[in-house]
């Protein structure tokens, strides 16, 4: 209580030895608090006591009147929740994704951790039903509120037993991200088969003109302009169509069927998933047109079988 009458607080905050860019990474985080804190006429300073698996940072602090203590606490709850969503979060998402698939790849599982950092990123995080930055002020906040209480914090601790919605929401986060690489993958490798079974099919036409307007949109031409008329699709193709997760548009299995040598796409929306689909399956023999006659129709139907 003296110290706390004669304006200083001292507060210890302990964290894993383990990883020494860890350790530097949370040192940065409180240089710039105490930068911030002497702004507002609290002076501060910190010293390093490494002891045992444990790295202590021995905070002091001096503020002018007691009504600081709020803004100290504040700035110190920024710079570990900071520390904690810029840096640390990693290692969450990877222990979390370690816990739950022992059997995974290291590849795989730098793809699983990439995709989960791009949701927490991209989304408007409905994990926990708040925008990224938000959640790193929701943390702030709580450490804040802890320390309005005590002097020592061992942000290992703290993690693992004071913010359990925090940690549920990367659990959740790491499965969706789990399940979007499955499906990416099962996608992909039911391209490589297409790209394979093409391969290995000799060409029936020299030159086809993909023509396409929209979504779903497609004229197939022949080399001299006349309309493709689709027949019945052959045995092969079809058993490969029936064994996708999905079948793609009418215009992929026709093309199967059909096998051309050489292919002019005619699209303005080369982004569109079936559009994509065609490049990489006919890679090296697609020719991309995005400006003739066929690239200006408006309104094009799909070809029926005749």
């Amino acid at each position: 209580m003296d110290k706390e009458r004669s304006g200083t607080l001292d507060y210890s905050i302990s964290i894993s030895r383990r990883d020494p860019i860890q350790l530097a990474f949370l040192r940065d985080r409180f240089g710039n608090m105490i930068m911030k804190l002497k702004k507002i006429g609290v002076n501060a300073s910190f010293v390093e006591e490494p002891t045992g698996e444990l790295h202590f940072f021995q905070i002091h602090t001096q503020r002018k009147r007691r009504l600081q203590d709020k803004e100290v606490h504040r700035e110190m709850g920024d710079a570990i929740a900071s520390f904690l969503c810029d840096f640390a979060e990693t290692d969450l998402i990877r222990g979390i994704i370690q816990k739950e698939h022992t059997n995974i790849a290291l590849e795989e599982m730098d793809q699983i951790e990439f995709r989960a950092q791009q949701l927490l990123e991209r989304n408007s995080w409905s994990y926990l039903r708040t925008g990224y930055h938000v959640r790193k002020e929701r943390i702030s906040k709580q450490i804040a509120i802890y320390l309005d209480s005590n002097r020592v914090l061992s942000i290992d601790g703290f993690v693992r037993f004071r913010l359990k919605s925090y940690q549920n929401s990367l659990v959740r986060c790491v499965k969706d991200a789990y399940e979007e690489y499955q499906l990416d993958k099962e996608y992909r490798d039911f391209i490589e088969l297409l790209r394979y079974f093409v391969s290995v099919q000799s060409p029936k036409v020299e030159l086809i003109h993909v023509v396409h307007k929209g979504s779903k949109q497609f004229q197939l031409l022949k080399e001299d302009g006349t309309p493709y008329q689709l027949r019945e699709l052959d045995g092969a193709v079809q058993e490969l169509m029936d064994q996708s997760l999905s079948h793609e548009d009418l215009v992929v299995s026709s093309l199967l069927s059909i096998a051309p040598e050489k292919l002019v796409l005619h699209t303005k929306q080369q982004e569109e998933n079936v559009i994509r689909t065609l490049l990489q399956i006919f890679e090296g023999r697609v020719v991309v047109c995005h400006d003739c006659q066929h690239c200006h129709v408006k309104s094009i139907p799909v070809q029926e079988d005749a």
